[in-house]
């Protein structure tokens, strides 16, 4: 997407090398996910993985697990980005850090109660933890 969240008008994604930090992960169909992810992200972002056979859904792992190990990624360097309580547990199975965002599915409240502990408001907020991982 262009805008990640309406206080980032510029689409700070679409003005970096991303590939390195973020890959889709979705519990839709994994075609669906790969064709989202190439007409608003084109080549910007190598990995999307989506629900596919021998592919668990969220809140299992597998789908995490399958982008790290395509982008080899070191899981030390690795967060999850979520908006819902499926996505706290999901890093949790992953083992992994999860940066919960508040522009999206669910609000504060909710996902504080389903474990989430770090919280971000806005894009720059995201940005600037990724960056300092």
């Amino acid at each position: 997407r262009k805008s990640v969240t309406p206080d980032d008008p510029a689409g700070w994604m679409a003005n970096e090398d991303w590939s390195q930090y973020v890959t889709p992960v979705d519990a839709i169909d994994d075609a669906a996910v790969k064709a989202l992810n190439a007409h608003y992200f084109g080549d910007l972002i190598p990995v999307a993985i989506g629900e596919k056979e021998g592919v668990s859904r969220k809140p299992a792992p597998d789908s995490v697990l399958l982008a790290m190990k395509e982008l080899n990624a070191d899981p030390a360097s690795t967060v999850y980005v979520g908006d819902s309580e499926v996505d706290v547990e999901t890093a949790k199975n992953a083992s992994l850090p999860c940066l919960t965002v508040t522009w999206g599915f669910r609000d504060r409240e909710i996902l504080r109660s389903a474990g989430a502990e770090t919280f971000f408001d806005t894009a720059d907020e995201l940005k600037t933890a990724i960056l300092s991982e």
